[in-house]
């Protein structure tokens, strides 16, 4: 514990005092990795990694990208978080997914909360809804990020969730409040710039089948 504490600090010091700070940081993830006697040891590891990737420190880089592809979730967040950083939205969102697909809470956290554009959030939607390659389709979720897609301005969205609103309930009754906003939904979206020829067509039908109301 002495020695690693010393390595440490002085890892610390020769990066204040002018040494390139991403090999800095590499080794000093490398320190902590090897260390399981510390608490949360990977984790400030992936951490250092993840600083040294944003000081273009390509091994980190790459060695992240190695333990994602391998299934470790804290890795895929991280690495999820450092492309999220770059603006490199699409390998921040892939990564992401992958890692809350496995129940990790902080990419689930992050896949709520960050502040995707309306792009994003579509992207996320329709992932859910058809499901891909190690995501599971997942309905809930897909209405979720559809619905923050259209909070965001997403005409798509707000077509997608025109059509997703259930005007009838089981026993094919209709809901006068569903019905509202099915047309709401229609309605803007055309605004927003969807086809108007195709939320017209879809309007028609909402209202050909709730003629009673």
């Amino acid at each position: 514990p002495f020695a690693f504490k010393k390595a440490c600090d002085y890892f610390i010091k020769a990066a204040q005092w002018g040494y390139a700070e991403a090999d800095c940081a590499y080794e000093l993830a490398k320190l902590y990795e090897k260390n399981t006697h510390i608490k949360n040891h990977l984790e400030i590891a992936y951490r250092y990694f993840a600083k040294a990737m944003l000081n273009h420190h390509d091994m980190s880089r790459e060695y992240l990208a190695s333990l994602a592809d391998s299934g470790d979730a804290a890795a895929q967040y991280t690495l999820a978080d450092s492309y999220y950083y770059q603006q490199c939205f699409d390998k921040a969102i892939a990564w992401c997914l992958q890692a809350a697909e496995q129940h990790y809470q902080p990419a689930v956290d992050f896949l709520k909360n960050a502040p995707f554009t309306k792009g994003c959030y579509l992207f996320i939607a329709k992932t859910y809804e058809q499901g891909q390659e190690g995501i599971a389709k997942n309905n809930d979720l897909a209405l979720y990020f559809y619905e923050k897609s259209y909070a965001a301005g997403s005409k798509e969205a707000a077509f997608y969730l025109g059509q997703r609103c259930q005007c009838f309930d089981e026993s094919g009754n209709s809901n006068p409040f569903a019905f509202k906003k099915a047309g709401d939904y229609f309605i803007k979206a055309a605004q927003w710039g969807y086809a108007e020829a195709d939320c017209a067509y879809e309007l028609a039908k909402l209202y050909e089948k709730n003629t009673h109301i």
